[in-house]
């Protein structure tokens, strides 16, 4: 009976000195005040009589160096960006795109046979190649050149009935073979 009220007892005392504890009173936050005035941008005004700079102002602007836009620029620097996008998209050769793979499999003759097979077919489809991808041991037959994974699937709904197994593949493919089949 003594070991009950004595539990009690250290019970009682635990949970008054956590009361007492736990209502500390909270330091009191400083409120942040940080001026960043200085890191604004500064536009100029075209229009009109010159505009007087205050005296804060004048105190700002000799702290950091403003960002400044001319006048009427956003179109010159949309168009710059545009022609050096445009440049830089000339220079790329490859692209991410799609495939349909009809085989894949470490029998060399069989890719063959899978590849002529696939030709005849697309011949009366549309222009595009079957082409073996020999990625040691296994071989891969591989057809067309897709942008999109919609017109990969065009191909492949009318290659179902002769390769039942042919799947999508994301693969790097070269633009030139795209735009051939595109001027076509």
């Amino acid at each position: 009976m003594n070991t009950q009220r004595y539990f009690y007892f250290l019970s009682f005392i635990g949970s008054l000195l956590i009361v007492l504890v736990g209502c500390k009173p909270q330091q009191t936050l400083t409120p942040y005040k940080t001026d960043l005035a200085a890191y604004r941008p500064i536009f100029e005004v075209s229009q009109g009589q010159p505009q007087e700079d205050s005296q804060e102002e004048k105190q700002v602007s000799s702290e950091a160096k403003p960002l400044r836009y001319p006048n009427n620029s956003q179109e010159e620097m949309l168009k710059l960006q545009l022609e050096q996008l445009a440049n830089e998209n000339k220079k790329l050769s490859k692209t991410q795109g799609f495939r349909v793979q009809v085989y894949s499999g470490v029998s060399r003759e069989k890719a063959v046979e899978n590849q002529r097979k696939a030709q005849q077919i697309l011949r009366n489809i549309s222009n595009t190649n079957a082409d073996i991808v020999a990625e040691m041991p296994n071989y891969r037959v591989r057809l067309g050149y897709f942008f999109t994974r919609i017109e990969a699937e065009s191909i492949l709904n009318k290659l179902r009935d002769e390769f039942p197994d042919a799947i999508i593949v994301k693969d790097e493919i070269e633009i030139r073979n795209i735009l051939a089949r595109y001027k076509n």
